[in-house]
Parts: structure tokens; sequence; C-alpha cells
């Protein structure tokens, strides 16, 4: 086994390139979904998310960002289809599913005695066909870019929760699914640590896979999303492009505030909070 302290660094292309990516992406057709007699999500329909691209979802509390994730991901009973290419994922196997997607969500991976590199690899062996050397070789490799190999020996149970949410991460990325689907995965990161998953995130779609996010932080959202997709009381409100997506007026209707968005010197929008709607 390759110890930690013997990692090579200068892995630009980390990610190896998807396999077979569908041009159509994924698709969800008319999704619906209730609880009791509350409708969470009313008939969304989003057509391609494209592999190559982060697309973002952002909208207040209760909004629909959380069910949507998880009705993509077959965890939970919806009306309405998703598709992967020619696929509809709820007539696959459980096995075939999990092969195209991948879905971590707000609560980091549980307190376990086994070690950080542990879970990676084993996780990795049981998923995938690479060896076991290419394999310790590429989790040693994320733990360095997210500055978590000095943490490689260290068991879960004795990480802080924002530590744990990194080792998610890490454990969502070494499967390489061709759709990864992340809800909230920097909420209990410090601002660099921040940075660093975003920009794994970003890599990882444009190594050819297809990534939707749910984020809070609209900073980080009109930085790193090509495509915004907005949520308000389980529809959808706006979809496109952060300067396409994000207006005074949309901010204002979703939130309650008063806000001045524009692009800085290098076109990244800055959305500066200036107090709340009346």
């Amino acid at each position: 086994m390759t110890h930690p302290e013997t990692i090579q660094s200068g892995d630009a292309d980390f990610f190896p390139a998807g396999v077979g990516a569908n041009a159509s992406g994924l698709d969800v057709k008319n999704l619906s979904v209730s609880y009791k007699d509350k409708v969470v999500l009313r008939d969304i329909s989003i057509s391609s998310f494209r592999p190559g691209d982060v697309t973002i979802l952002i909208g207040p509390n209760g909004a629909g960002k959380t069910t949507l994730l998880r009705a993509i991901a077959g965890l939970i009973p919806a009306q309405g289809s998703v598709e992967y290419g020619s696929n509809a994922l709820s007539s696959l196997p459980v096995k075939a599913r999990s092969d195209i997607l991948t879905y971590l969500p707000q609560t980091p991976i549980g307190e376990l005695e086994m070690t950080v590199l542990e879970t990676l690899i084993d996780g990795a062996l049981i998923r995938g066909s690479k060896s076991r050397a290419d394999v310790e070789q590429m989790a040693l490799v994320l733990l360095q870019k997210l500055e978590m190999l000095s943490f490689a020996l260290t068991p879960l149970s004795r990480l802080s929760g924002g530590q744990r949410q990194m080792a998610g991460f890490a454990q969502m990325a070494m499967d390489l699914p061709p759709v990864l689907l992340l809800d909230e995965p920097v909420n209990a990161l410090d601002l660099r640590r921040q940075e660093q998953v975003m920009g794994l995130i970003k890599d990882f779609a444009r190594s050819g896979r297809t990534v939707v996010v749910v984020l809070h932080d609209l900073s980080l959202a009109a930085r790193w999303a090509d495509r915004l997709i907005a949520l308000s009381g389980g529809e959808i409100v706006a979809d496109g492009a952060p300067h396409v997506a994000l207006s005074a007026d949309l901010l204002r209707n979703l939130y309650g505030i008063n806000a001045d968005i524009r692009p800085d010197t290098e076109g990244i929008l800055r959305i500066n909070v200036t107090g709340l709607a009346s």
C-alpha cells in the first residue's frame, strides 16, 4: 500500500474523462412529490442537465430543492420520470441506477471506526473495476487536493462535522459516476474548504459528467454555476446562466430582500444585499 507521506503532487487531470456521456444528459419530466396532502414538488420538468455543466439549485427553505434531488436519485416516491439518455431510471435495477447516479446528502457520513483512507478504498473497490494500487493512488491524490492527507489514517469517528463532509465528498467522487447529486456539500466548511470542494466539483463536471448541486450561498452559486435553477413553492421560477437567472426582482420575490446584482471586472456576478424588502 502507498503510504500517505509518499504521494506525489501535480495531478492536473485528476478525474478521467467520463465514459459514454449522453448528449441529451439527464432529463426530468413532470416530476411531482406529495407528502400526505401537501404538494412539495409540482409538475417539475427540466430539460437536459448536461454533461460538463455544474447546475446549481437555489431557493428559500422549503422550496423543494432537497426533495428534487432525492426524487431524481429515486430515494422517495414521485410521479413523473427521470431519464438518462434512453433509460428511464425508475425502470432500472438498483445496481444499474447506482452505476449512473450518486447522491451525497447534507448529513456527513456516519461516525465509523474505519479510517478515511479505508472508507475511500474499500468503497471504490466494491463498486469499481480498478486495481487496488490504482484505487489507493487515486484516494491519496484526492485527499491531498482536499488538504485531508494528514487525516488519511484517522477514523471517521474522530473527525469534525466539516471534515466528515469532506470525506463524504471524496467518497462520492471516487465512484466517478456519470451523474453526481450534491445537497449542500459546503455547508459545514470554512471558506478555504469551500473553494477546494467547489473547484473539484467544477473539475468533475468538466471531465464530462453531470453535476447538480443544492446551495444556499448565492455568491457561491453565482460564481460556480454554469446553470442556475431557482425554486419556490415546489415550482421552477427561473432557469438559465447566472447572469440570466439572477435578478433583483427574483431575490426580492424569493427571499424578501433588496439586493444589488452586478458583474465585477472578471464578469462574475456580485450580490450586495441592501436590506429587507418592504
